[in-house]
């Protein structure tokens, strides 16, 4: 009875084993197929699979050799892989998982292995490459946006040797060499580069252009624009460049100098014009500018300026505001070869307006007067009416306040695009 008992456990025992394990493998998901990459970019990609019956979610590995590494868990068919270095191969699977209760089974079979190798777009070659005068002995370079570029490489080129040498590295889209000889020609080439997680790649060459450094006249190099007022805080020591030394000035002397920051040094100048060099902190704001409506500078000279500025235009003009002289300068020709054809005086703004290249951005008709309006900056500056104020005046909010012939002339003959020179 004994022995009928034992066997009759040992049956008992097995049929329960032999269940559960059925049981576990019931529960188990199938393999994962249809394993792909897809989207890949720079530095990652989206992996996606089919979905498979019974998983309640999915595990992603990174192969490395024989081993891997779960970098993962989704309970989507898909899962997107980032912070990858361009140009570096990896290898991925993913297996299936099902969650019964507190219990995980997971899936006998991995899928297969995807293989993928992250690169980086190719930036395109600068484009409008150009080289000019650009004041005295100096030529500047300038050339167009590059789409995926992160910076430029500038190169100088030798044509006895064929050589180029890299002279300039560079986010910007224009630069200066100063300090040149005069009639002697200067070859130079461009390219751009892109670099992602420590992986550069470069365009190729711009093709060669040339340049010759001029002198210009003492006249042309005196040309100016205005700088700000601004006081001492307290009394300060400062250097002066005129008499060599250190000199204290006294609380409340005003300076002029060419910015509002309150940070590091600046020049500036004295009313008796000596020049200095002070700690911007110790003025205060900028209360003015300087400027100086009398006489104007010459037809020759203000050729010869825009000339040596390496100014474009995409249409046959060119605008230069002279703030410091309140005139608007009005060219006609092409870089290097511009020729005034208009000047008249206007009413500058109490603290300047901004300064460098900006453009014709369209024109309209005012309500208020029915004069025009032409706008010639993206802050909203523009050439309009005067509004009771004299030439020769700074009294806008940053806008060039004009007279009517003179708003006309601009209005009817100045294309949208022409560039404006604010200086």
């Amino acid at each position: 009875m004994r022995k009928i008992i034992r066997c009759l456990s040992v049956l008992v025992m097995m049929f329960l084993l032999c269940g559960a394990v059925t049981l576990a493998a019931d529960y188990k998901p199938g393999k994962v197929t249809g394993i792909k990459a897809t989207s890949v970019g720079e530095t990652g990609f989206t992996l996606k699979w089919k979905k498979v019956s019974k998983a309640t979610g999915y595990y992603v590995y990174l192969v490395n050799g024989a081993g891997a590494k779960k970098i993962a868990s989704t309970k989507s068919t898909s899962y997107k892989v980032s912070k990858l270095t361009p140009g570096k191969t990896y290898q991925y699977k993913v297996v299936a998982y099902r969650k019964v209760k507190k219990t995980t089974y997971v899936s006998n079979s991995f899928s297969s292995v995807v293989t993928v190798t992250p690169k980086l777009k190719k930036p395109e070659k600068p484009s409008g490459f150009r080289v000019g005068v650009n004041g005295s002995r100096t030529l500047e370079l300038t050339w167009n946006k590059a789409a995926n570029a992160t910076g430029y490489e500038v190169f100088s080129y030798d044509r006895s040797s064929g050589k180029y040498t890299k002279v300039k590295t560079l986010t910007g889209r224009s630069c200066q060499f100063g300090g040149l000889r005069v009639g002697e020609k200067y070859t130079y080439a461009v390219r751009s580069y892109r670099k992602v997680s420590g992986v550069t790649v470069y365009s190729g060459y711009t093709g060669l252009v040339s340049g010759e450094p001029v002198k210009v006249s003492a006249a042309a190099a005196a040309v100016r624009t205005f700088r700000y007022a601004r006081k001492t805080k307290k009394k300060v020591t400062v250097y002066n460049y005129d008499k060599k030394k250190n000199q204290t000035l006294a609380a409340g002397t005003r300076l002029y100098v060419s910015s509002k920051t309150t940070s590091g040094y600046l020049y500036g100048y004295l009313s008796n014009g000596q020049k200095v060099k002070i700690k911007a902190s110790n003025l205060k704001s900028a209360y003015g500018i300087e400027f100086n409506p009398g006489g104007d500078y010459s037809k020759a000279v203000k050729e010869e300026f825009v000339n040596t500025k390496n100014l474009s235009s995409p249409t046959k003009y060119l605008v230069w505001i002279n703030h410091y002289k309140t005139r608007v300068n009005i060219f006609k020709g092409s870089v290097g070869n511009w020729k005034l054809v208009k000047t008249f005086k206007v009413s500058i703004g109490k603290m300047g307006s901004p300064r460098g290249l900006r453009k014709i951005y369209g024109r309209t008709r005012w309500g208020y007067e029915n004069q025009p309006i032409v706008q010639w900056s993206p802050q909203g500056n523009s050439f309009h009416s005067m509004l009771g104020a004299r030439a020769g005046t700074a009294t806008s909010g940053g806008c060039i306040r004009c007279y009517s012939s003179d708003l006309f002339w601009i209005y009817n003959n100045i294309p949208d695009n022409t560039t404006v020179y604010s200086y």
